[in-house]
């Protein structure tokens, strides 16, 4: 999907001293040939007895040791990490001065499904046990120390969800990151710590059209068996619309939705992916719905989602995602994520991270507190959304990620990008 492309990276060093730079391990000086690898993990890290799998990573093109080495990591709910994808992405976003390496995470592994969903149906104690973000990010780490030893040092780059992943690993092994980039980091952590809601789609519409409110509400009470399919058509529109459009494309969709336009609402369906979402709410996918519960829980439960007097599109879409998870959570049979920023102060990374000012998944607030969690940070704040659909006009996407990670969060090269984006970085006051 559109959303999700998210990118870890590696480096290796060529002489005495660069490993104390780079990170350069044993095992880059005796690469492995090929370029589709296995390395044998845990279902549960804390529990190996209950057994392990291989899981597969794969190189864009053959391994280089005198190159630096970009791990490609997408988390539960994302799709474009499959086998066979990692030499276009190569191609598309790195270039030759890279090694690029794709994690395929364990969520598409066919034993660790298999272990899931035991007699057919999904266990979902089981499948929280197994797929959450902790055996996530230390599947990272068994792939960097397969790949470059112990002691070998990442830098890793992600997106949205899988920036969140991202950090979560920093705070986790901060002694082995060298540099991270992150662009639209989700964090509800931090939203849910400073009272902040991404969700901003009906006060929105309101300002735009204080009556479009009210023909929602109504539009949405006389289909309560459609108010699934409703909701992700609101939901993912922001994925599809840049923000200069939004405002009157949400008021044409409820309208479309008052009146009930079969023919209108099934193109909408197939332009914003909504069956596709829908087919996976139905056949109950595991992976999907422990990550979303993780990047949820922390605001739901202050969340005014599905109350009578608004609508609150991502909320619900959460909620219809998270829901075996929020059961267990009510239970009491597994416990709230969480998020330690403290190991973040004593990281010595460089950590670039990338916002949009009109992110309607990332609150460009709490990326400013992400930012500063860190101490050797930069923030690029720009005028863009969750999709960077602006950013993507410019072409300058991949030259940003390249001199940031060749060059550090202050190089020169990265700096001269940085002065061509122009009107596109955010000022507060201009």
């Amino acid at each position: 999907m559109r959303r999700c492309w998210f990118i870890f990276f590696v480096f290796f060093a060529i002489s005495l001293w660069q490993p104390l730079i780079y990170g350069q391990g044993s095992r880059a000086i005796d690469p492995k040939p090929g370029i589709g690898h296995t390395v044998r993990v845990p279902f549960v890290y804390e529990h190996p007895e209950k057994g392990s799998f291989d899981l597969y990573y794969e190189l864009g093109k053959a391994f280089d040791p005198a190159k630096r080495t970009v791990f490609v990591i997408a988390d539960g709910q994302q799709f474009y990490v499959r086998k066979g994808l990692i030499t276009p992405l190569q191609d598309k976003l790195f270039g030759d001065s890279f090694n690029v390496v794709g994690i395929i995470g364990r969520g598409v592994n066919e034993t660790v499904m298999r272990e899931v969903k035991q007699g057919g149906s999904v266990d979902w104690l089981n499948a929280y046990q197994i797929l959450n973000s902790d055996e996530w990010i230390e599947d990272i780490d068994s792939v960097r120390k397969d790949m470059l030893g112990s002691t070998g040092t990442v830098a890793l780059y992600g997106r949205s969800g899988g920036a969140l992943l991202v950090h979560q690993y920093l705070c986790k092994h901060p002694e082995h990151v060298a540099t991270v980039f992150t662009q639209a980091s989700v964090n509800r952590f931090l939203d849910a710590e400073f009272g902040l809601s991404s969700d901003t789609f009906w006060d929105e519409i309101g300002q735009s059209d204080i009556t479009l409110q009210s023909v929602l509400l109504k539009a949405v009470a006389r289909r309560p068996a459609d108010r699934s399919r409703i909701m992700l058509l609101l939901q993912r529109q922001n994925l599809f619309v840049p923000a200069a459009h939004i405002a009157a494309e949400r008021a044409k969709l409820i309208h479309i939705l008052d009146i009930w336009d079969e023919t209108s609402i099934a193109k909408m369906s197939k332009d914003y992916e909504v069956d596709p979402i829908q087919d996976f709410l139905k056949a109950g996918n595991p992976t999907i719905s422990v990550r979303v519960f993780e990047l949820f829980a922390p605001v739901l439960a202050v969340a005014r989602a599905g109350t009578e007097q608004r609508i609150d599109p991502d909320m619900e879409v959460g909620k219809l995602f998270a829901e075996p998870l929020l059961q267990l959570l009510a239970q009491n049979k597994i416990a709230a994520p969480s998020m330690d920023f403290r190991a973040a102060h004593f990281v010595t990374a460089d950590v670039y991270i990338v916002a949009g000012r009109y992110d309607h998944t990332a609150d460009y607030r709490s990326q400013i507190a992400l930012a500063s969690e860190y101490p050797n940070h930069r923030l690029l704040l720009l005028n863009d959304d969750h999709d960077f659909l602006e950013l993507e006009k410019t072409k300058l996407i991949p030259n940003l990620v390249q001199s940031a990670l060749s060059d550090g969060i202050h190089g020169p090269e990265k700096a001269g990008i940085e002065r061509q984006l122009g009107s596109l970085i955010y000022h507060e006051y201009r």
